[in-house]
């Protein structure tokens, strides 16, 4: 039986992240305790093929995005076409202010 063997487009398009993304995700796999050795080459294009087992199971292992809390005081951005909210209204809609 022959195993699945994935590229890194492949890859790419398994864990939803750039070709680029993937290729330093398998140079930093090895500091993370996960070893993941090319299983050949793709012959038309050369890319190293990783069997698509060990990139599943090394994807449960590394770390994912972190959420940055150094940035959660800070509000976000309108869009420039949105305008600026306007201010509380101090009587409710519908109400006269001058009977």
């Amino acid at each position: 039986m022959t195993s699945e063997l994935w590229s890194p487009a492949d890859i790419a398009r398994f864990i939803g992240r750039q070709e680029s993304t993937v290729r330093g995700w398998l140079r930093r796999a090895r500091s993370y305790g996960v070893e993941l050795e090319p299983a050949g080459r793709d012959l038309t294009t050369g890319a190293k093929l990783y069997p698509a087992e060990d990139i599943r199971a090394a994807a449960e292992r590394m770390p994912g995005r972190g959420a940055r809390t150094d940035l959660r005081d800070v509000q976000e951005p309108q869009c420039p076409n949105t305008p600026p909210n306007p201010p509380p209204r101090s009587d409710p809609p519908g109400s006269s202010a001058e009977s």
